[in-house]
């Protein structure tokens, strides 16, 4: 087993750790909301908010893991911009909701999340991977572009044809 492979599996473990506790952990908060606080409605409130408010935080916090190695290579292609977006405009907009209603259960994990928004959009502006694109003379003086492949990992060459060029490819050389 590779390295490579052996961390894959180890993060697929503790993926799963998560989720069953999260799944564990929920079933708990719903059992002391539901039946143990039953009568106690501001107590209740605290608890879901604050159950709430780790969850939430927690899904805003997730694609802070990779921006050290973002970082580190300089590339934030594993971030797609429009999520990022809808991240930064529903964090801010529940956080200004939240800061209206005097709600700071509701505004404090989304004025997080619209920040860890706007930080994946600096990143994504900052250190977008775009291709660059080569342009060469073939041997018979035709202009062609050397472009990044799409996922295939080689690049791929493209011919750039005008319509003059395409009558003269029909004409026998002068030469």
């Amino acid at each position: 087993e590779t390295n490579v492979a052996h961390h894959r599996k180890k993060g697929k473990d503790v993926e799963k750790m998560f989720v069953w506790g999260t799944c564990g952990a929920t079933s708990v908060v719903g059992f002391l909301v539901g039946v143990v606080l039953h009568d106690d409605q501001k107590t209740k409130r605290v608890v879901a908010g604050a159950y709430c408010n780790a969850v939430l935080a927690t899904y805003y916090a997730s694609p802070l893991s990779e921006m050290k190695e973002m970082l580190t290579r300089r590339d934030a292609s594993s971030l797609y911009w429009p999520m990022s977006a809808a991240i930064t405009v529903n964090g801010f907009s529940w956080a200004a909701y939240g800061f209206a209603s005097n709600d700071w259960f509701l505004f404090s994990p989304n004025a997080f999340g619209g920040v860890v928004g706007v930080v994946q959009l600096v990143f994504l502006a900052t250190f977008s991977k775009k291709k660059k694109q080569k342009k060469t003379r073939g041997t018979d003086g035709m202009e062609m572009e050397q472009r990044g492949g799409g996922g295939g990992g080689g690049d791929v060459i493209v011919a750039n044809l005008s319509s003059e060029d395409l009558i003269l490819s029909g004409q026998p050389s002068s030469s």
